[in-house]
């Protein structure tokens, strides 16, 4: 791997928009069964699970994920990492940010 540490948590507030898009994201690729690394895999051009922004893009229109394209060009901007080779959102970070984001609108519906 070649990026470190972890990125910082979306803020609820801050970041409302940001978390909806995500939790939309996670139903689209739930209801297509698909997994972050099964929805991306093909786009990951080095097999170093992480996209480009084009990759991500392409990615997310291919499978019709209910986000728009600036909705998904703010998620890469917040959550991508600077690489060697370009900024690239990890399938790792994504796939943190959805589980993170889902257990947070579970918490809201529970109480």
């Amino acid at each position: 791997e070649i990026y470190t540490g972890e990125i910082a948590p979306l803020r609820p507030y801050d970041e409302m928009h940001l978390i909806a898009a995500l939790v939309r994201i996670g139903r689209g690729l739930a209801h297509e069964s698909l997994t972050v690394a099964g929805a991306f895999v093909l786009y990951d051009e080095h097999l170093e699970k992480m996209l480009s922004l084009d990759k991500f893009l392409e990615a997310c229109e291919h499978h019709s994920m209910p986000i728009s394209r600036s909705e998904a060009e703010a998620i890469f901007a917040r959550l991508s990492r600077s690489t060697p080779s370009g900024m690239r959102l990890t399938f790792k970070d994504l796939e943190a940010e959805l589980s993170r984001n889902l257990e947070s609108i579970e918490e809201v519906a529970r109480a």
